[in-house]
């Protein structure tokens, strides 16, 4: 079998070898026949030339282009490729009348026929001889196209293709240039001649975009540099030039045609006014004719100047004849009609724009590129060939040398198998003989070698090895079995239990002695019904499994969950033979399950219900009051100031205060209430069940006068903390019917009451949205004001009482809001201490007021600077940013800070003692004063001045407006005075609007003044103004100013 196969390939090889050496002979006669066509091209074009011409110099290099072609005809027509060609079926030329009777010759008649050829072309017997030559290149091409089906190499056949499409470019080219040598060598020009001409152009244009279609790119580029070469570029001029005067040949021969017609040139304009209408008419429209005709002539364009000349002459003669009508004229009309006659003569044979030798000589120029390019593909055939032959030879040589050699091996190996086969099947024999003696013997037979035996014994040992695995495979089950995590437990087809794994016992408490032969049921905890059992066991029977949650009961009689699965093991015959089940103890999963529900229902630190189950249950409330058409209400719980509690004595004493307010909220409510932390310091209480409005305000009372009571939040008493509520009521559903409009509605009664002073509570009505809205209207135009720049400050002057000189100004803010104009500080200071912003205003302040400040410094006006701090800005972290915003400034400035005055109100000294009392500290050390400002208003205590770094007080403006109509008014300011100089502070009397007011100020002690009786709040340039006209005369008396609050 193996000889067989070696002696198929082998002949295999044999005629790839012979197909090679057959393609060598197609790529030599290839080339021989291209060689032939080229000369045949050349030859056609010259007896073309000497057809016409009958020159002498023609005829000598005719016969040397005849032996030529002889000589490469004569090397085709060998006996070895006539015999290969005549296989070959072929496209005949076509017999052209007067050359021979005979049919159409094959190639090896060739000479004799192009002879009978050549004689006709000698004595001008022949005139279809171009034909008859361009027939035989093509039957030549076609020769070579059918040679390409002749080669199986797809890269010699890409390159025959290539090869065929080149000839045929060039036969195309070279059909040109003997036509136009052949129209050049006459005297006159034949126009339908030249139209053939066109035509093959057309042709050989077509047959350059297919030859430029090769995948070859090399072939690609060779005919591209052939159309971009110079004797390409000088045809195509020439094409051109010859083109137009064919144009210019058929207009004047229109215009002949034209004039000739019935006389037309005979006739006269005298005499043509006398004819009949219609042939009057006709004469008109012919003489308009040749007027086009004359005017398209002359507008055609590449018309050279001589037939430029001779178009306008015949122009002119045109209207010498038909314009004059005098009988006096005569003569002047006969030489128009001889010049008209001259010049379309003129225009119909111009002179050759190029001579047939110097046309051959730039046609054959561009001819021989292209047949250069044939012989670089022949001979790429033929390399291919040659290659393709030698590598057949080789490798035919190689397998006959190699298959010898094997044969040889063959009979020396196969004479050893033999004799060592017996020896080693007699081995095998021993070993298995043993291993079936002892099956728990572990061997492994020998295997030395590739041959049947050997594969016999590797067949044994992968049994042996099979037998090893399934072993250690059955060891490692059983120790899954008995250490797996999970239980398991196996029972038979009656649902007996067999076998269970020590995790069972672990789990359950039972041992395999306990329950052997007992059914499952015997754990039942009783906490399903049958129907659970009934579809436990349908699905068994169904799917062959089960797997869910079931509750079992240990030995000791305590219940547990597990997630169980049990699969049903079935036999060949499909019958159950076992159950299978697999379940672990969930006690600690459905623990974690109820801790997670607590944890995202419940908050942890109140351990009320969280907004999560507050929701779910307004929504079930919501759902049962629509179904029985009931009411309830919803209480919303603000804490007052909590955040100030969190940020004075920390997070730890606000968590403390909160769960110890959720423990009264807890007592105070009634049955069904259900109270539920919300937010940070918001809670919200629902009263499912209420007689009427008066129980819930009554509610409300209560739990306002629990919260009013103090919180001991560190079992401690001098740390109690105290705490007020504002509360906002709502109804379903008369102030929402969803869960989203009676929350929204309840919190803006809510807001409502603390802006109204708080520790209250307000039930919602309609026109509290309204004033929501237009809270959170201000609070967004309020932010929308700090990104836009819309603060400016204005400054009020204060006066020395004892020189009335202007020591110092206080800046205060103003908003030129777009929507509402001028925005007073009272209606969006106490908005922006609220919801944060009033921080990055406070800085604006510092920063504006400082720069205006050096200016004024700049300009040598000395005079402190007072800005107002606010609470917010002195506690925790702000109060030390507020300090080093400050110093940066003054820095930035180069401002002394002896120059600026920080004025606080009494309220901030009470909300962070130490941290208030560490920021005003920093402030006085940089070198700033620290003055208070409306003293008397707020919880005055002479401990604030005496442990603060107080610099000075300012009395608030509502005991000076008084004192002049209050004696206890005015003996307060007294005592103030008298406190303040005390302690060596300064004393500045605020709202001064009369002269009463500052004679009395100041023979009170006070040392500086403040009030529209000096000036009212004036901007930075006209307070500039303002102190550069200052005299030292006392302010003018009488003078009574309209008091406007300014902060």
């Amino acid at each position: 079998m193996v000889l067989f196969f070696a002696a198929l390939h082998l002949k295999q090889l044999s005629d790839v070898y012979q197909a090679t050496t057959e393609n060598n002979r197609i790529v030599q006669i290839t080339q021989k026949l291209a060689n032939l066509v080229f000369e045949l091209q050349k030859e056609r074009g010259l007896s073309a030339g000497y057809y016409h011409s009958r020159h002498t110099k023609s005829l000598e290099k005719l016969q040397q282009q005849r032996a030529a072609t002889n000589h490469h005809l004569s090397a085709l027509q060998k006996n070895e490729n006539l015999a290969l060609l005549n296989t070959i079926q072929t496209i005949a030329p076509h017999k052209e009348e007067g050359v021979t009777k005979a049919s159409s010759p094959n190639l090896a008649d060739y000479h004799n026929y192009i002879e009978g050829l050549r004689l006709g072309v000698d004595d001008q017997s022949v005139d279809s001889f171009f034909n008859v030559y361009s027939n035989l290149n093509q039957q030549l091409i076609n020769l070579i196209s059918q040679l390409q089906l002749k080669t199986h190499d797809v890269e010699q056949q890409r390159a025959f293709v290539d090869l065929v499409n080149i000839l045929r470019v060039q036969e195309l080219a070279g059909i040109e240039r003997g036509r136009l040598n052949q129209i050049l060598s006459r005297i006159e020009f034949d126009m339908h001649e030249y139209h053939q001409i066109q035509i093959s152009i057309v042709q050989q244009e077509s047959a350059i975009q297919t030859a430029l279609n090769t995948p070859i790119a090399q072939n690609r580029q060779f005919i591209q540099d052939v159309t971009d070469s110079t004797a390409n570029q000088q045809i195509e001029k020439i094409r051109a030039r010859l083109n137009t005067d064919m144009d210019v040949m058929a207009i004047a021969h229109d215009i002949s045609s034209v004039i000739s017609y019935s006389g037309f040139i005979e006739l006269d304009p005298i005499t043509a006014r006398n004819l009949h209408p219609q042939r009057q008419t006709e004469f008109n429209n012919l003489k308009e004719s040749v007027y086009n005709k004359i005017i398209q002539l002359s507008r055609l364009p590449n018309i050279t100047d001589t037939q430029r000349t001779t178009a306008l002459a015949l122009q002119q003669a045109a209207t010498t004849y038909f314009g004059s009508s005098a009988s006096s004229a005569i003569y002047e009309r006969s030489k128009a009609k001889q010049a008209m006659k001259q010049a379309l003569n003129d225009l119909q044979h111009p002179p050759s724009p190029i001579t047939s030798e110097l046309w051959w000589d730039l046609a054959s120029q561009r001819i021989a590129s292209l047949h250069k390019l044939v012989i670089s593909i022949t001979n790429q055939i033929t390399q291919e060939s040659k290659k393709s032959h030698d590598n057949a030879g080789f490798t035919l040589l190689l397998y006959l040398i190699t298959l010898m050699v094997a044969i040889i091996l063959y009979i020396k190996v196969n004479h050893n198998l033999s004799s060592s086969l017996m020896d080693k099947i007699a081995a095998i024999a021993k070993q298995m003989k043993h291993m079936a003696e002892n099956p728990k013997v572990e061997l492994e037979v020998n295997a030395e070698g590739i041959d049947e035996v050997a594969q016999m014994a590797n067949s044994l040992n992968a049994m042996l090895r099979e037998r090893k695995k399934a072993t250690a495979e059955l060891s490692l089950a059983g120790a899954v079995f008995e250490h797996s995590s999970e239980a398991i437990i196996v029972t038979n087809a009656h649902n007996k239990i067999e076998l269970i794994n020590p995790a069972f016992t672990q789990v359950t408490g039972y041992h395999i002695d306990d329950i052997r032969g007992h059914d499952p049921s015997i754990m039942s905890s009783g906490r399903h019904q049958q129907d659970f059992y009934e579809k436990m066991w349908n699905s068994l029977l169904t799917n062959d499994r089960w797997d869910g949650e079931i509750w079992n009961r240990r030995k000791n009689g305590d219940t547990y969950p597990e997630y169980l699965a049990i699969t049903v093991v079935r036999n060949d015959k499909n019958e159950i033979v076992q159950h299978i089940g697999l379940f672990i103890d969930i006690s600690n999963r459905k623990q974690y399950e109820r801790d997670i529900w607590y944890q995202r229902n419940f908050d942890t630190l109140t351990t009320l219900p969280n907004r999560t189950l507050c929701l779910e249950r307004l929504t079930h409330e919501i759902n049962q009051a629509k179904e029985q058409d009931a009411e309830f209400a919803v209480l919303m719980l603000d804490l007052d100031h909590f955040k100030y509690i969190n940020d004075i004595q920390g997070h730890p004493t606000g968590d403390a205060l909160l769960s110890l307010v959720s423990s009264r909220l807890l007592i105070e409510m009634p049955n069904q209430g259900f109270v539920a932390r919300i937010g940070g310091d918001e809670f919200l209480i629902v009263l499912p069940q209420f007689i009427n409005e008066f129980e819930v305000e009554q509610l409300c009372i209560s739990i306002l006068r629990g919260l009013e009571k103090p919180f001991n939040v560190n079992d401690q008493d001098d740390k109690d903390v105290e705490i007020t509520g504002s509360i906002g009521v709502g109804f379903y559903p008369a102030d929402g019917d969803d869960i989203d409009s009676l929350l929204k509605n309840t919190e803006t009664a809510m807001y409502q009451a603390k802006q109204e002073g708080r520790n209250r509570f307000k039930c919602f009505t309609p026109a509290m949205d309204t004033v929501m809205r237009e809270r959170i209207e201000l609070e967004e135009r309020l932010r929308k004001a700090v990104v836009r720049n819309e603060f400016f400050l204005h400054y009020q002057p204060i006066v020395d009482m004892s020189n009335s000189k202007v020591t110092g100004v206080e800046a205060l803010i103003r908003w030129q809001d777009p929507t509402h104009g001028l925005m007073a500080p009272d209606r969006f200071i106490q908005v922006a201490e609220e919801i944060g912003l009033i921080i990055p205003i406070g800085n604006w302040v510092i920063e504006q007021a400082l720069k205006d400040l050096a200016e004024w410094r700049n300009a040598g006006i000395d005079i402190k600077m007072s800005i107002n701090m606010s609470g917010r800005q002195c506690q925790q972290k702000q109060g030390r940013k507020f300090v080093e915003h400050l110093s940066n400034q003054l820095g930035y400035y180069q401002i002394p800070a002896q120059s600026v005055n920080i004025e606080i109100t009494e309220s901030m000294l009470m909300q962070d003692t130490d941290e208030c009392m560490n920021t005003l500290n920093c402030i006085r050390g940089m070198g700033c004063e620290v003055y208070i400002d409306d003293f008397g208003t707020g919880y005055s205590s002479l401990s604030y001045l005496k442990n603060f770094p107080i610099s000075a007080i300012k009395i608030d403006r509502s005991f000076v407006d008084s004192a002049l109509k209050s004696q206890s008014d005015a003996n307060l300011i007294k005592a103030i005075v008298m406190m303040g100089q005390s302690l060596k502070m300064d004393l500045v009397a605020e709202g001064i609007e009369t002269e009463a007011q500052w004679l009395l100020m100041k023979a009170m002690g006070c040392n500086y003044g403040q009030g529209y009786y000096m000036s009212k709040p004036i901007c930075a340039t006209e307070l500039k103004a303002f102190i550069q006209s200052q005299t030292s005369q006392q302010p003018p008396s009488n003078k009574t100013v309209k008091y406007t609050h300014d902060i």
